[in-house]
């Protein structure tokens, strides 16, 4: 792909993923006061654990994903050079 092209790729892929790394801070913001940050005591048996586990898991694996995607882009639009 052309630098021109991926110039023109980053906003999209920017928005894309700065709209969905703000649903997952929300998402970890819930999961962090079921597990007690809000000062509540909350019962959970274990399939609730299991759930939170998976959607840990889940939120994790699309933020590597992100800021993978971010990163390369921002390489290839030549952000290493110019912030050197």
């Amino acid at each position: 792909m052309q630098y021109q092209e991926h110039i023109k790729k980053l906003p999209k892929l920017a928005w894309d993923h700065g709209e969905r790394t703000v649903s997952a801070a929300l998402g970890l913001d819930a999961i962090a006061n079921l597990l007690g940050a809000d000062g509540s005591e909350h019962y959970m048996n274990n399939e609730d654990r299991e759930g939170l586990a998976h959607a840990i898991r889940a939120l994790s694996g699309f933020l590597h994903s992100a800021g993978n995607d971010l990163c390369e882009e921002a390489e290839m639009c030549g952000a290493l050079e110019k912030s050197q």
